[in-house]
């Protein structure tokens, strides 16, 4: 028979909120939020929460009242997430967690036995008496003697993944395609099946050197592409520090004007014009290689 208690009187209400201030204070307490069933005999009162750093969450309060009992029993006093609040991702395995560049040098990773991308390699060397000698490296360079070898997906992830990242090839820079990697001199395939799309750039002045880059990407520092002698070429000045203008009337003549009140203030009266059409002097006339910067020109033009 469910209970007869009226979980949302003041007095029960009342003894939820006493639950929460026994718990955190008076300090991490708001207001009635409201209340639900759970279950027959159990309710949750809800509070919301004043604590710094946990939007969105409210205080749970449950109560259980079997029948027959005239006064509930606090059974649990919690935070509970409520919408809108901040939540912690859900939890993973560690060796699903790992991201690409999570890893440090000195730090182990996962267990490689559910690793899909490699597969068991062939390690018996019954046959083979001493590691320096040329069949072993032989294996060695064939992948034998290794624990385990990329498999065929792998191969493929690796060869999707660096095929679209930015050392793929060229779609958006304006490369020609006559100067992709291929052709470079610094362009260094890798071996095996890898090195019919992939090689290292070994340019120093190459934004990619020392990187895995495919055929056909390319940049300006490949070793065919025509230089020019930068030292030859002359750039043009920003500022013309060497020509002058003359300021004028259409008439080629310098308006100058002077108030009234300067000339009671003791200025001189200025001409009325200038003219600068008067022709060089034999004398003053310079020459071809006359540096406008070294005139000693002392000529009055009234201004």
């Amino acid at each position: 028979m469910p209970t007869q208690i009226e979980f949302d009187s003041p007095r029960v209400v009342e003894m939820a909120r006493d639950a929460i201030l026994a718990e955190a204070g008076a300090e991490a307490l708001g207001a009635h939020l409201g209340k639900r069933q759970v279950g027959d005999d159990n309710f949750e009162l809800v509070f919301a929460t004043r604590l710094a750093g946990y939007r969105g969450w409210c205080w749970s309060v449950l109560m259980s009242a079997p029948s027959g009992q005239t006064t509930p029993t606090i059974s649990d006093v919690a935070l509970i997430p409520g919408e809108g609040a901040v939540l912690a991702p859900a939890w993973q395995p560690w060796a699903t967690r790992v991201q690409p560049g999570d890893h440090g040098v000195s730090e182990l990773l996962p267990d490689s036995e559910q690793d899909m991308r490699l597969t068991p390699g062939y390690t018996d060397e019954s046959s083979v008496e001493d590691w320096q000698n040329e069949s072993k490296l032989l294996w060695w360079q064939l992948g034998l003697g290794r624990q385990h070898l990329l498999s065929t997906e792998g191969r493929n992830q690796i060869m999707h993944r660096w095929y679209s990242s930015p050392r793929g090839p060229n779609i958006e820079d304006e490369i020609d395609p006559a100067f992709s990697c291929q052709t470079c001199a610094f362009y260094l395939p890798l071996s095996g099946q890898m090195g019919t799309v992939f090689g290292a750039c070994a340019n120093y002045f190459a934004h990619d050197e020392g990187k895995v880059v495919s055929f056909d990407h390319g940049c300006n520092a490949h070793s065919e592409l025509p230089r020019t002698n930068a030292a030859a070429v002359a750039a043009a000045p920003y500022l013309d520090e060497f020509g002058f203008d003359l300021l004028g009337s259409a008439e080629g003549q310098v308006q100058t004007q002077v108030t009234d009140q300067d000339t009671e203030e003791g200025y001189p009266e200025p001409p009325e014009s200038a003219s600068f059409d008067e022709p060089w002097s034999d004398e003053e006339k310079p020459g071809e290689n006359h540096d406008p910067r070294e005139s000693s020109d002392d000529r009055n033009f009234g201004v």
